[in-house]
């Protein structure tokens, strides 16, 4: 229980405030960067015609032969 006096102390400063505030937006911001750059490679309409590329077992475009 004594950890429990320090994060009031640290919650009691301004910069400390301000940097959790800056890396939990910037968190947030990666993880919707994230799941919009998955969808759209996950759920591309264009890619339908061709096998999914990210299905395990699948060969990768370099080792394909023609």
């Amino acid at each position: 229980m004594a950890r429990r006096g320090h994060v009031l102390v640290a919650l009691g400063e301004p910069g400390f405030r301000r940097l959790l505030a800056v890396r939990l937006t910037s968190q947030f911001g990666d993880g919707i960067f994230q799941a919009s750059l998955a969808g759209a490679v996950l759920f591309d309409p264009d890619g339908r015609r061709r096998p999914p590329m990210w299905r395990p077992g699948s060969p990768c475009c370099s080792c394909r032969t023609r």
